[in-house]
């Protein structure tokens, strides 16, 4: 079958350059393209197929000799001299030629003997424009290819372009007597990678194999049938790497033809997608050698990119496995010696089990090697869990169980992932402690506060200003009952009335593990922290577990610990403390993105609250893009302060697409709305200082046309709680209501006169309360409806101004009248006034 596009290729590289390099592994169809190639070019085409017994230089001249003969003058080349000699007259005779001509050397790579390499070099480098050479190999052919790569003479078609694609593996089935269309046919491409050979001899087991293809289908389709169709529907959901059919030839066109300590080595090497020289000297002493030796070779490996490869593995370089070619080498040595298969699979599990715990776990499964596969997951799945990779980590348990390993905690693991994607609920957790044989004061604890902190969930999204309709979901049945079911039967008989104090209790007891403890420590303080429990509790517990989680090397578990104790040092503390210990976790960078969510939110809870608006957009919108599905809590808070500092900033856009995020994030029904004052209350559940001061505003508007001395105090009250923390926003918010009392607050004396004099000189932007602390009680067109009734206006007016009807606006009106407990326009203006809503 012609291939147009690799075809293509190959004409356009042989017309643009002086050697053209066609080099790939074993069964891309090389010399089948060349060839199909050669007999439609208009130039004359010589070739020669090389093996090893043209490593005689002299023979290797009379092969190329022979191949160009038909090109060359009767006599032309001298006799009896060197082979240098007579390949420099063979140059010059072809030098004459005014006609180009190509010459195929197929199987470069077979020739390795030094002169004979000369021989060829010296060709490659010295032969004449009007002489073509295309290389077709396995590997890169030992000649000074480089020289000619940098001066643009060299075209090259490697495995990439000589893979098959979708749509050429649909006329290749089509050809070989079957029908796929294009999402089949992608479906055998990755499965194949595009390998051509496993694409052809996996056509060729499909076709045919049911006794239905080829004979006339039932739907009228010549050559097909609808029971054939769906047979290959199935073969090919079921299509693995294993299960092409490739292995024989493997054996027989790669295998065969190595060392047989190299052939021994690339069956080892196999074992893992991944080979680096460290892990190839673990596998088989002077394995470092082998690899280098594979890679000569061009035996299906390539380089892995700087930086793909886990930072924790050693600085050197690392190749990867044709993933095909890997399994069915896998598949070889199972058949041959599965007895050596587990061992490759254990030392691997070994040597990866600090770098790619998650990889060491999945060999020793495969070596059936319970003990180490449950050794490795024990000390690292705190860190999967607190990362929020619940899909890795049931995978991970699964094949644990599936070893034979029911631990407590291995079960406890996977229950917990299902709860945090919605798979299940926290009730199952009581049916763990019975499904085990043992079950220690270690897994007491494990159960209960996996409980309290998973019971918590749709809690952090209440505590953050609105309510989740999928809390029920999350924490339990559909009653409500299953959450308090599981407390009681988890913590054996504990109190459930205060869960996370009856297993912060048991947290230091001996029989604890430290992992343990510190992923309790992280679930505890994280708890409470986001569901308004006492702060300085909330911070002794992460403090603590940022410290255990170190000793015991849960790095992630670290770095959640001091992510969540920044936010919680944004909300309750110098906001400047906050800043610099949310900095620190971040530029530290462990523990993933989903873990540091809460430290981007604390950048920009700090840089909103001290009015630098542009930081705290880039901040949270850094929040809202990390934050994971088990943080929902995190992804409202930082969507609602960035739909304010967007609405602070003018930036419709920005504030319509965070609301929304808002409201996604909550999976609000379509008729609901995350209005200004929705989003302020989010903003302010957790912004006690802040609060503070807004109150401390609130309440001196309130006085100051009647007690002008308790305006002041309070006034100068919010000045010393703002000027403590940093907290600036506020006063920028309600400067426009507070002008004239910060004017008289400098003639009445004030420790923070240059504060007052920044603000009532023009430094703040001078607009109307715009932001959530201006109008906290009323809908964002209840606000524009208000501002409209301190003019002269009519509703009809304040209508066409507004373009809505008029009851819209007597509708907007009751409710402002409502809201504010007045009767009338000039009680609601006069109430608006002193509250500072105008």
């Amino acid at each position: 079958m012609l291939r147009p596009g690799p075809t293509g290729e190959l004409e356009a590289a042989v017309a643009a350059h002086r050697v053209t390099a066609v080099v790939a592994p074993a069964g891309y169809g090389k010399t089948t393209l060349v060839a199909s190639w050669a007999a439609g070019t208009t130039a004359p085409v010589a070739w020669l197929a090389l093996d090893p017994s043209d490593d005689d230089p002299d023979r290797l001249l009379r092969g190329l000799e022979g191949a160009l003969a038909g090109v060359l003058p009767a006599g032309a080349l001298p006799a009896d001299v060197g082979a240098v000699a007579r390949l420099d007259a063979l140059l010059v005779v072809l030098g004459d030629r005014t006609d180009p001509v190509v010459l195929v050397l197929d199987d470069a790579h077979e020739v390795h003997g030094t002169a004979a390499r000369a021989v060829l070099g010296r060709l490659v480098r010295y032969a004449p424009a009007v002489l073509r050479l295309v290389l077709v190999a396995r590997a890169d052919p030992g000649l000074p290819l480089h020289r000619l790569r940098v001066a643009g003479e060299l075209g090259e078609l490697r495995a990439g372009a000589l893979a098959f694609g979708a749509d050429e593996i649909v006329r290749v089935a089509e050809a070989s007597g079957t029908r796929l269309d294009r999402a089949e046919a992608e479906r055998l491409r990755a499965v194949t990678d595009g390998w051509p050979v496993a694409v052809r001899m996996t056509l060729l087991g499909m076709a045919g194999a049911d006794g239905t293809e080829g004979a006339g289908g039932t739907d009228g389709t010549p050559g097909t049938s609808v029971g054939a169709d769906a047979a290959r529907r199935r073969r090919l959901d079921l299509a693995s790497a294993t299960a092409v059919p490739v292995a024989d030839y493997v054996v027989d066109e790669v295998l065969a033809g190595l060392p047989p300590a190299l052939a021994d080595f690339v069956l080892r090497a196999t074992v893992d997608d991944v080979v680096d020289p460290v892990l190839a000297d673990v596998l088989v002493p002077g394995g470092a050698a082998l690899l280098d030796a594979c890679v000569a070779r061009g035996l299906f490996l390539t380089p892995v990119p700087d930086g793909a490869a886990p930072a924790a593995w050693d600085a050197t370089p690392a190749y990867r496995w044709h993933a095909l070619f890997a399994a069915q080498c896998r598949v070889l040595q199972s058949r041959r010696d599965p007895g050596a298969l587990a061992r490759t699979h254990r030392a691997v599990a070994e040597h990866r089990r600090d770098t790619d715990w998650a990889g060491a776990v999945r060999h020793a499964c495969a070596a059936g090697d319970g003990a180490l596969a449950v050794d490795v997951l024990r000390a690292h799945w705190p860190e999967v869990l607190v990362a929020g990779d619940t899909a890795l980590l049931r995978r991970l348990c699964a094949l644990v169980v599936g070893q034979g390993r029911r631990d407590a905690w291995v079960l406890l693991a996977q229950a917990a992932a299902d709860v945090l994607d919605g798979r299940g609920d926290v009730a199952v957790f009581p049916q763990v402690r019975r499904a085990v044989e043992s079950w220690g004061a270690d897994d007491d604890v494990l159960a209960r506060v996996l409980t309290s902190a998973l019971r918590a969930v749709p809690e952090e999204v209440a505590a953050a200003g609105v309510t989740s309709s999928a809390g029920a979901t999350v924490a339990g049945g559909a009653d409500g009952q299953g959450v308090d079911d599981a407390s009681d039967a988890s913590a054996g008989g504990t109190d459930a009335a205060d869960p996370q104090e009856a297993v912060v209790a048991d947290l230091e007891a001996d029989d604890v593990d430290p992992r343990t403890r510190a992923l309790a420590l992280y679930l505890v303080g994280r708890t409470q922290a986001h569901a308004g429990g006492d702060p300085a509790d909330a911070a002794a517990h992460l403090v603590h577990g940022a410290a255990v989680a170190d000793a015991s090397g849960l790095p992630t578990v670290a770095a959640a610990c001091r992510a969540e104790h920044a936010l919680l040092l944004a909300d309750t503390d110098d906001l400047a403390v906050a800043d610099a210990t949310a900095t620190d976790v971040l530029e530290q960078g462990v523990g993933g993105s989903a873990v540091l969510a809460p430290a981007h939110l604390a950048r920009g809870v700090v840089a909103y609250w001290q009015d630098r608006l542009a930081d705290a957009c880039g901040h949270l919108e850094d929040a809202v893009a990390v934050a994971g599905p088990a943080q929902r809590g995190v992804t409202v808070r930082a969507a609602a302060t960035l739909a304010l500092a967007c609405h602070a900033r003018d930036d419709r856009v920005g504030f319509e697409r965070a609301r929304r995020r808002v409201e996604d994030a909550v999976r609000a029904a379509a008729d609901e709305h995350a209005d200004l004052a929705a989003l302020g209350e989010i903003v302010a559940a957790h912004a006690r200082t802040p609060a503070e001061v807004v109150s401390a505003l609130r309440g001196a508007l309130a006085v100051a046309a009647v007690d002008e001395p308790a305006a002041h105090r309070l006034l100068e009250r919010a000045l010393d709680v703002a000027e403590r923390a940093g907290v600036r926003r506020p006063f920028v918010e309600l400067e426009p209501v507070l002008h004239d009392l910060l004017v008289e607050h400098l003639r009445w004396g004030s420790a923070h006169e240059e504060v007052v004099a920044a603000l009532v000189a023009g430094d703040a932007p001078r607009r109307g309360p715009r932001g959530a602390w201006g109008s906290l009680e009323l809908t964002e067109r209840e606000h524009q409806v208000l501002v409209r009734l301190r003019s002269t206006m009519t509703t009809t007016e304040i209508a066409a101004a507004l373009f809505v009807s008029g009851n819209t606006v007597k509708t907007h009106q009751r409710s402002i009248y409502r809201k504010l407990g007045v009767a009338g326009r000039r009680d609601a203006l006069r109430v608006a006034a002193e509250r500072g809503l105008l």
